[in-house]
């Protein structure tokens, strides 16, 4: 099983970090990530999609923005949901 266990390594660039003993000290698993992003993709506000074999994140259109994956990948939260509100803009917005 090529998922977390308890005898993983924190991720260097954490070292140093306050308050930071292991990647186990956040409460969150990888079922719980793959959630999150799960959601955030089915929302509109991750251009991607979860690779669950390769255990990875895929994040589409990069080439298309310069390389750039953040950019691709996280849309401006607002045009996703003023584009779902339809004609009369953002629900519970007013205008």
């Amino acid at each position: 099983n090529p998922g977390l266990s308890p005898e993983d390594e924190a991720d260097p660039d954490l070292d140093g970090t306050p308050n930071f003993e292991s990647r186990f000290d956040t409460g969150i698993d990888e079922y719980g990530i793959i959630s999150i992003l799960s959601s955030l993709v089915d929302q509109g506000l991750l251009r991607g999609f979860v690779a669950h074999k390769q255990q990875k994140l895929a994040i589409l259109g990069s080439k298309n923005f310069g390389g750039n994956a953040v950019a691709a990948g996280f849309p401006a939260v607002w045009g996703v949901i003023g584009k779902k509100g339809g004609e009369g803009g953002v629900v519970g917005w007013k205008t």
